[in-house]
Order: structure tokens, then C-alpha cells, then sequence
């Protein structure tokens, strides 16, 4: 799916819904990554820790991966709650929860509304 997604942002650069399908394909990916990642996370053996930190550093790829294309999407709907949902837990798990918690806000406002 990723390739007919691609084939679609060549077609129309701006596709809202490949744009932000692409960014889902990444990001969940990396969130499916996140209940064997919790198996090492009291593993405090070599081995243990070793398994933890190769799977966070994939998970963290690919939620790096997945960034721009929420970004992206954002500049074109700027009121998508998966968007803004999305970017706020990317931006909290890569520690920058000054810009989590702008997006989370965002989100509350419109879900309120």
C-alpha cells in the first residue's frame, strides 16, 4: 500500500489522504512496536537491555519516519484530530513536550467544539 500511496502523491502532490495514510503506515508501525518493546522494559540484564534499545531505536525511526508526513498533512487540514493526535504523541515520545502539549491542546479545542 505504501507503493500505490506514493504513486498517488506523484499524481497530486497535496493528497490529503495518501499524505496522512503514509504517515499512519509508519506510525503504526512503530506503535505496534511498543508491547515488545514493554518486554525488556524491567530487563535489566545485558541482553535485556541490549533487545530494549534496538527495538526503541527502531520504533523511534519510525516514528521519525512518519513525522514529516503528519506535518505535512497538518499545513494541509489543520484541524484533523488523527493529525493532531498523531503529532502530539510523536512529539511526547521524542521528549519535546513544549510542541506535544500545543497539538494536544489543539485537539481538545476542536473535540470540545
Amino acid at each position: 500500500s505504501l507503493s500505490y500511496f506514493n504513486q498517488a502523491l506523484k499524481l497530486e502532490p497535496n493528497y490529503f489522504d495518501a499524505i496522512y495514510s503514509i504517515g499512519a503506515l509508519y506510525y503504526n508501525s512503530a506503535a505496534n512496536m511498543t508491547k515488545e518493546l514493554n518486554k525488556y522494559a524491567n530487563d535489566y540484564s545485558k541482553e535485556g537491555t541490549k533487545k530494549y534499545n534496538e527495538i526503541k531505536s527502531s520504533m523511534d525511526a519510525l516514528f521519525d519516519q512518519a513525522l514529516p508526513y503528519f506535518e505535512k498533512a497538518e499545513g494541509i487540514n489543520s484541524n484533523d484530530a488523527g493529525v493532531l493526535q498523531a503529532l502530539s504523541e510523536i512529539y511526547a515520545r521524542k521528549n519535546i513536550l513544549d510542541k506535544a502539549q500545543q497539538y494536544k491542546d489543539r485537539l481538545d479545542s476542536i473535540q470540545s467544539k
